[in-house]
């Protein structure tokens, strides 16, 4: 967290978990998926946004002056300069993010970057989750900072855990660098541990602890990255020497890679799932149909469709629309028992307008009373997008726990007593479309 004092502790490497981090050369079982090489003219807004002033040491000199943001021979360059008679700060930074454009989760992430040394200047590649959070959660990783004229870099993971106190196992490392010249810096995030590395050497591996709350909560969300520079701060102390200005953080690329996921629906036809519907009602129309890789829902009769096989511990990602004329109900199951009928024993995402985002069902919620069990979203805005437009769910299914994403948003959290079934997807008296149905285990 930007905000503390860090302190310059002697730190051990943790042991943890060596097995899931891949080597660095090989990324073995990953595969690319965005690469932002910055070979363009300008920055690209498609993928970047600029970071304003903020109240943070990292961003309470940004400022949005286009000669401190720009491209310069195919690398991102991010200035820290004086401040002229009409800025509000005796300093002026820069930072790029790709919140809300940008965003990966169970990635292998690489970044290219070099900088200057100047005395009170902290640049910092690092990454955020994708959302907002429910209190006291907290999830940030830095995959570099540098202070002053350091010969080695800063590499550190923070949560509630390590925010409260919590060192074991050690959350931060640090790596020597090529001070003048390029460098590489990486992330892996696994479902149960994070590694990092500097110029292809593992700095750290950090496990997850079962049982311990707050501990690890990266392998849930979204990330996006943070590229900043910032003049000044507790930890990097004042700008003693303003004529060693301008500082300078330069990126050439950033790679992003993750684990391959498996498609439940290939957008051909039905395999791998099962439709159950409701019976004594007279269909007009096949209820379930594919055509152009879309999964069609007539929405009568009432019923659903599922898979075959069960699922436990998964990362579930699905786009839907409205078929018809206006919004209508339907929903997404996750947990799904073994009897198959109207209505199954499972939890529900409702997809209705106005309750979007609740969870619901015969199977027990924690902290909510039943038989019949309903969460409803904690967050009050609704994120759907209008009739006719793709939406985007994906869920965090983690030990019975669920996770709901609509749009890049977190909407929802339920904790269920049972952490394994079907996954289905309802049918309930209108049209919808389904598509890019994909699960990661």
């Amino acid at each position: 967290m930007k905000k503390i004092v860090f302190l310059l502790l002697a730190l051990s490497l943790a042991a943890l978990s060596l097995d899931a981090c891949s080597a660095p050369v090989e990324k073995n079982g990953w595969a690319l998926v965005w690469e932002e090489n910055f070979d363009g003219p300008e920055i690209d807004t498609c993928a970047w946004s600029r970071v304003g002033t903020g109240p943070s040491d990292w961003n309470d000199m940004m400022s949005l002056r286009s000669d401190l943001a720009f491209i310069e021979n195919g690398e991102l360059v991010l200035l820290g300069k004086l401040g002229d008679e009409g800025d509000e700060t005796p300093f002026v930074t820069a930072g790029v993010h790709s919140r809300g454009k940008k965003s990966f989760r169970e990635a292998r992430i690489e970044i290219k970057a070099k900088y200057n040394c100047v005395d009170g200047f902290w640049p910092a590649l690092w990454l955020m989750p994708d959302c907002s959070l429910q209190a006291p959660e907290y999830a940030e990783v830095d995959i570099m900072e540098h202070l002053n004229a350091d010969t080695l870099a800063y590499q550190t993971l923070h949560s509630r855990y390590t925010l409260d106190g919590n060192n074991e196992p050690a959350h931060s490392a640090t790596h020597s660098i090529d001070r003048e010249g390029w460098n590489i810096y990486a992330a892996e995030i696994h479902r149960d541990s994070i590694c990092l590395f500097t110029n292809g050497e593992k700095t750290l591996s950090y496990a997850r602890m079962e049982g311990v709350a707050h501990q690890f909560p990266w392998a849930d969300y979204p990330f996006f990255f943070i590229l900043s520079n910032q003049l000044a701060g507790a930890w990097v102390g004042p700008v003693s020497h303003p004529e060693q200005l301008p500082s300078e953080l330069r990126v050439d690329w950033i790679k992003v890679y993750e684990k391959p996921h498996v498609d439940l629906f290939n957008g051909r036809n039905l395999d791998g799932w099962l439709p159950f519907l409701k019976e004594g009602e007279e269909a007009k129309e096949p209820t379930f149909t594919v055509s152009d890789g879309v999964l069609h829902i007539s929405g009568q009769p009432f019923g659903y469709i599922r898979t075959e096989g069960k699922y436990s511990d998964y990362t579930l990602h699905l786009e839907w629309r409205w078929a018809g004329p206006e919004g209508v109900d339907g929903g997404v199951f996750h947990f799904l028992q073994d009897e198959d009928k109207v209505w199954p024993t499972g939890i529900q995402m409702q997809m209705t307008p106005k309750d979007m985002g609740d969870l619901f069902g015969g199977i027990p919620i924690e902290g909510i009373e039943g038989p019949f069990y309903w969460k409803k979203r904690f967050d009050p805005q609704s994120h759907e997008k209008p009739v006719g437009e793709w939406n985007t769910l994906e869920f965090a299914c983690r030990d019975g726990n669920i996770k709901t994403f609509l749009n890049g948003f977190f909407i929802n959290e339920a904790k269920c007593a049972v952490t394994e079934g079907y996954i289905g997807i309802q049918s309930e008296g209108g049209a919808m479309d389904v598509r890019n149905v994909w699960i990661q285990d």
